[in-house]
């Protein structure tokens, strides 16, 4: 039986449907009734009105709409209820609103439950036990909420807050800004379980809405309670977001949400207050983390040691502490499978021992599995190499980068090592042996022509800069700077009579060939130079320049080993000519002077001699006559210094040939001076 929208029924009494007389299983559906009005002061208006019906029980009433509360929905006769004593069955019918007072809109023994809670008969009245449970089992696990009161309205919730406490002490809040639509199954089934899944500390808020889509795209205001015993007592705390997994994300990256309305307040031991466009996991950084400020900058400490960095754009001048343990960044916001684009990072070390290093923004890679994490430049232990004949002595060690692993770069990277100008330089990566950096950076010292020099294979590169060494490389790793010496050797005297050791002994020939200096380049206070190697035996080249042609002044006795072909020297002012020519040498056997080249750098008056020129270090050898001192018959010379193939320093006094021309014209002249003195002193005696 179907009356659609039927409406204004008016009489002495007024029924709109009226199942007076026996209708055995009838079935009432699909009407929308209101309007009803009688005449008896309101005792005898209904929407379906029973009477003498012994099927009474059979009848179905589903489906229908009944709006407005002035009239009795399903009404059964007092004479029927007292006859027959059935139940009518009145269920899933819509009564004028969500929570409607049945003994106000029914009359007799009449099953109404469940309702339809809406006219769009989409929300059973089910429901209401359901958000009410929500409510109380998430009170029961201390998280207060309001979810209760949308259980009559789950498809339009609006202002739906959890607040998370931990002994009773607030940690954290959550208030969704956006209307909420709460009816679907699964978020139904995800909000009984949200104690599992909401997160609340000290200075953290993580609501895993991964499994709901609909919450985790709704806007929602945040409080993190408790902010001043974490040191973070104003607006200016800087805010991490991770995604689900704990990932830190870039604030370009597409999930990255946009905060607004950041305060703060002294209530609750300090609350941070700030609104997103949709949620995830929030963090201030924690008690061993810091952020840039504004500007860029951060400081690493024993307190702080590690920097997280979320802004592409941002440069990061990082400065650390001297005795700062274990100092890293954190860029783990760029990288996925192992690589990513990281900002242009500046690293200052107060460690005077310590290397300072330039990142460009560029792409950075490392393994799959590489956690973002980059450790700053450490103080560290290297073992060199074992070289026949050789003393290596490690100046500084340096680590930076990846401890597992190597880290890689599309663009050079700048590691300066103060005070190591002059010295070698090599590195030792993951199972691999410890590799010396042969080459001189071609070009000046800037990132655009270094990076137009590391090509290929050519993957690292050193510099002099003033007083420093400067390596430019695509790898991070450890890097050392080292001295290498050849060892004086000496063998015992053959006879028994003679108790002085022997002298040094060379036994290498000098080099076959002169080297040939191809160019000199002039930069700003620099010049480079390029060569052709010397014919062995070569195991290093000495360098010498002076201003004037012809003239060589000041030398660098070791500027790199038998494979080095360019070298830059830095430190010269510009606007003079200076002259430059290079000679290889072995243990003791400098070979002959290359060809000299003129250059006149760039740049303003340089102070000093350049790092690692002495003035008159020019690779001259001993002869081999004053080595032995059989030339001259005196007593063997006790001491010999080889270095970088410069012989010196034969300490005896049978070196100095003079002496024995001196000694007889003594001899002579001691007689007639003591003659004179007694013919003076017998004179004055007589007078």
């Amino acid at each position: 039986m179907q009356i659609i929208n039927h409406s204004d029924l008016e009489g002495l009494w007024a029924h709109a449907i009226g199942l007076e007389g026996d209708t055995p299983n009838a079935i009432v559906t699909g009407n929308t009734i209101s309007g009803i009005i009688d005449h008896k002061s309101g005792t005898d208006e209904a929407g379906v009105f029973f009477q003498d019906n012994l099927s009474g029980d059979t009848v179905t009433i589903s489906g229908n709409k009944f709006n407005g509360g002035d009239f009795l929905g399903v009404a059964i006769h007092p004479d029927d209820v007292a006859t027959y004593g059935y139940q009518v069955d009145a269920t899933n019918n819509y009564w004028g609103n969500a929570e409607p007072d049945f003994t106000s809109i029914t009359s007799g023994d009449i099953n109404h439950e469940p309702w339809w809670m809406d006219s769009a008969m989409t929300l059973p009245s089910t429901l209401i036990a359901v958000f009410n449970g929500i409510h109380t089992t998430l009170e029961g696990l201390d998280i207060a909420n309001n979810i209760d009161t949308c259980s009559t309205h789950p498809n339009a919730c609006t202002n739906l807050y959890f607040e998370k406490s931990i002994s009773g002490i607030k940690m954290g809040r959550i208030t969704f800004t956006a209307t909420l639509d709460l009816t679907n199954g699964t978020t139904q089934t995800f909000l009984q379980n949200l104690g599992t899944y909401m997160e609340a500390n000290a200075g953290s808020m993580k609501f895993d809405a991964s499994t709901q889509a609909e919450m985790k795209a709704a806007g929602a205001q945040i409080k993190m309670y408790g902010t001043d015993e974490l040191g973070y007592t104003d607006d200016t705390a800087s805010i991490i977001v991770k995604d689900d997994e704990g990932n830190i994300l870039s604030i370009e990256d597409a999930n990255y949400p946009e905060l607004t309305d950041i305060s703060y307040s002294s209530d609750d031991g300090g609350t941070l207050t700030f609104s997103t466009d949709h949620f995830t996991q929030f963090d201030l950084p924690g008690e061993d983390q810091t952020t840039p400020d504004a500007g860029g900058n951060a400081t690493l400490s024993d307190d702080t040691p590690q920097v997280v960095v979320t802004d592409p754009d941002l440069a990061l001048d990082l400065s650390i502490a001297d005795g700062t343990d274990n100092p890293t960044i954190d860029v783990s916001a760029f990288i996925t499978d192992g690589t990513g684009t990281i900002p242009k990072i500046d690293i200052n070390s107060d460690d005077p021992d310590n290397a300072d290093v330039h990142i460009p923004a560029t792409t950075v890679t490392g393994p799959a599995d590489w956690d973002g994490i980059i450790a700053a430049p450490t103080i560290t232990t290297i073992d060199l190499p074992v070289v026949s004949g050789e003393t290596l002595t490690t100046s500084v060690a340096i680590e930076i980068g990846f401890t597992d692993a190597e880290l890689s770069f599309d663009n050079a990277v700048r590691i300066l090592l103060p005070g190591q100008a002059g010295k070698r330089a090599g590195y030792s990566r993951p199972e691999t042996d410890f590799t010396e950096i042969t080459n001189t950076c071609v070009s000046v010292d800037n990132q655009t022509d270094i990076d137009a020099d590391l090509v290929g294979v050519r993957e690292e590169c050193k510099i002099d800069s003033g007083l420093d060494l400067v390596i430019w490389t695509k790898h991070f790793t450890k890097f050392a700077a080292y001295t290498q010496t050849t060892n004086s050797t000496s063998s015992s005297s053959s006879s028994s009579t003679s108790s002085n050791p022997s002298a040094p002994v060379c036994n290498d020939q000098k080099p076959g060939s002169a080297p040939v200096l191809l160019s000199a380049v002039a930069g700003f206070n620099s010049v480079t130079l390029t060569w052709s190697k010397a014919s062995d035996p070569v195991s290093y080249y000495l360098m010498t320049f002076g201003t004037s042609s012809g003239s060589q002044t000041y030398g660098n006795p070791n500027i790199g080993g038998k494979d080095t072909t360019s070298y830059t020297v830095s430190g010269l002012s510009g606007g003079t000519t200076y002259y430059f020519k290079i000679r290889a040498g072995n243990g003791c056997m400098p070979g002959d002077f290359s060809n000299e080249l003129p250059a006149a750098p760039s740049g303003g008056f340089v102070e000093g001699v350049p790092a690692g020129f002495e003035a008159g270090v020019l690779g001259e050898a001993t002869k081999s006559g004053e080595l032995t001192g059989e030339s001259i018959g005196e007593p063997t010379p006790t001491t010999a210094v080889i270095n970088a193939g410069l012989v010196k320093g034969i300490e005896s006094i049978a070196k100095n040939k003079s002496f024995k021309y001196i000694f007889p014209i003594i001899l002579i002249i001691l007689p007639i001076a003591l003659i004179y003195y007694f013919y003076k002193k017998r004179n004055n005696s007589s007078s």
